[in-house]
């Protein structure tokens, strides 16, 4: 097996583990916190955290990391399913939800780069 393959294994597996860590958070943990904004700041504040740890660990490009982290909130959309009521609802809260991680991502990936280039 190469390195490039391996790493790539590794990145699938750090991009499984958010995607645990978010939906184990969204119907375990989340039910127990005040419904309104400390739920919503607290999911948004947990996928920051997540593509940050994500694009800091990641060993590839910026590009793959971001995909490796789209499968959070899609895994997310994918589980929770639509509501009759508020058709398509699902899809703006996937979109807010990737909107948060790749800010973590990007932050994440910014850190890496910036700490690799100190001597």
């Amino acid at each position: 097996m190469t390195t490039n393959m391996r790493s790539r294994i590794v990145d699938l597996v750090i991009a499984a583990a958010a995607i645990i860590v978010f939906l184990s958070y969204v119907h375990l943990v989340a039910e127990h916190v005040t419904p309104g904004m400390p739920s919503i700041l607290s999911a948004v504040g947990l996928l920051v955290v997540l593509g940050f740890v994500s694009g800091t660990l990641m060993s590839t490009s910026l590009l793959m990391k971001v995909i490796f982290a789209s499968l959070v909130p899609l895994a997310h959309v994918i589980s929770a399913g639509g509501d009759s009521a508020k058709p398509n609802l699902e899809y703006v809260v996937g979109a807010v939800e990737l909107l948060c991680i790749c800010v973590g991502v990007v932050g994440g990936h910014l850190m890496r780069q910036r700490s690799r280039s100190k001597p």
